[in-house]
């Protein structure tokens, strides 16, 4: 379908452009935007090329530890946390933390978010003009779920990674995705 590859080149496009823009040392680095012809599907995809961290996500870190020192927690956590900042400063809202989409260095030292996907940037009215309802429901604010969206709606979803990295678990364990909500 030509509609959803132009929006998925809009998409990825504005994604590439957040990132470039973006220097700090807990946001992964964007590096190329690509379109590729694959002949094999017999259609362009488009690619982009960020800082390679070997180390995997948090998501899987979490799994594999399940009782993370408090040091450890207190270090990812604040180095989270400044990456957030950082994107905050530049009014930015990342609008999907949560572990799937923080990176771990090799030597598992430093975190980089990644996944700007979502993230909006906000106009001078401190607005954002998009839906709110994007981001994972597991990590997302309530208010989001009522199409509202601010940067504090990032400081609940760090909220739920601490919870995680606390617990070992996901936030509301067990309860099914359209649930979710009135847990809330």
């Amino acid at each position: 379908n030509t509609e959803m590859a132009k929006k998925d080149i809009k998409q990825k496009f504005q994604e590439f452009k957040i990132g470039t823009e973006l220097y700090h040392e807990n946001i992964v680095k964007y590096k190329y935007f690509m379109r590729l012809y694959d002949p094999a599907k017999k259609k362009h995809e488009t690619h982009l090329i960020i800082e390679y961290c070997d180390g995997g996500h948090l998501g899987n870190f979490i799994r594999r530890n399940k009782q993370l020192t408090i040091e450890l927690i207190q270090r990812i956590g604040g180095q989270l946390i400044s990456g957030i900042n950082h994107l905050h400063k530049k009014k930015i809202i990342h609008q999907d933390i949560k572990p799937g989409n923080v990176m771990l260095t090799g030597d598992q030292k430093q975190i980089k978010i990644i996944d700007m996907g979502v993230s909006h940037t906000l106009d001078r009215t401190f607005q954002v003009t998009v839906s709110a309802q994007m981001g994972t429901q597991r990590y997302r604010a309530p208010e989001q779920s009522h199409d509202r969206l601010s940067l504090r709606s990032d400081i609940w979803s760090f909220g739920c990674v601490l919870l995680e990295l606390c617990t070992g678990n996901q936030p509301y364990q067990g309860v099914e995705s359209y649930g979710i909500c009135g847990q809330m």
